[in-house]
């Protein structure tokens, strides 16, 4: 239990750093990402969860 929510205090950092760092590009992005059909986001979302599942494995071996 303990890992997992430093997992998760750790993914609020690394998704914040953006909106710190440069807030109007994440607005710029975000308006972008909302003119996206919904099936191409469905596409990059999927890409992305598979890709930390490789990098996850990878870690793990």
């Amino acid at each position: 239990m303990k890992t997992l929510l430093i997992f998760f205090g750790v993914l609020m950092i690394v998704e914040g750093i953006p909106c710190f760092a440069m807030p109007e590009q994440v607005k710029s992005a975000m308006e972008t990402l909302s003119t996206m059909e919904s099936k191409t986001l469905r596409q990059v979302g999927f890409g992305m969860m598979v890709g930390g599942l490789i990098i996850v494995g990878i870690i793990k071996l």
